[in-house]
């Protein structure tokens, strides 16, 4: 038996204090640093959009404006005949982000689609840096390793580069597999 078999259910030691402050605050300085990172595309919200590459952020905020869209109508959100119509389009053969579009329906309702774009690209930088982390954590590797691993995942400059070039669907990678959090046992 440990000492930490030994303590009272619920009690907290410092290290595991630190380890549920490192959880949380590495997260936070991630948000931080994607905000100032878009923060050129957030004053006003929905009103800017990158220079790079305009047509696909015009695309995308297309693709998250349609689903919610098409939900609301009754209609099939993977199926449109409002591009290359009459016969339509299968949206399955583009980049649409379908659970995004659900998720951040009322960014888009409130503020248009260049705006969801604005904000899933700035949570797709944070989130893929945390899920990165959280995995790296829960492999048992130190705190700071892990933070430095998250923000290589997170914010390289591939995703750099794909956020300028208008393609939130490859920043935002929040539901990355890990091998540690979904053994194959399960």
């Amino acid at each position: 038996m440990t000492a930490v078999d030994e303590l009272p259910a619920g009690t907290r030691t410092p290290a595991r204090r630190r380890l549920l402050g490192a959880g949380i605050l590495v997260p936070v300085l991630y948000l931080l640093l994607a905000l100032w990172l878009t923060w050129e595309w957030w004053t006003p919200l929905g009103g800017r959009l990158t220079s790079v590459n305009e047509p696909d952020t015009v695309l995308f905020s297309w693709l998250l404006s349609w689903t919610p869209h098409a939900l609301a109508e009754g209609r099939f959100p993977l199926f449109s005949d409002a591009m290359n119509h009459p016969a339509g389009i299968n949206l399955m053969w583009n980049n649409g982000m379908a659970l995004p579009a659900v998720v951040f329906a009322p960014v888009t309702a409130l503020f248009g689609g260049v705006a969801t774009v604005t904000v899933v690209t700035a949570l797709g930088f944070a989130g893929s840096a945390s899920t990165a982390f959280w995995c790296l954590r829960a492999m048992d590797v130190c705190a700071l390793p892990a933070a430095l691993g998250g923000l290589i995942f997170g914010f390289s400059p591939a995703m750099v580069a794909q956020a300028v070039g208008g393609h939130p669907n490859l920043v935002f990678n929040v539901l990355v597999p890990c091998s540690c959090c979904c053994p194959s046992g399960s």
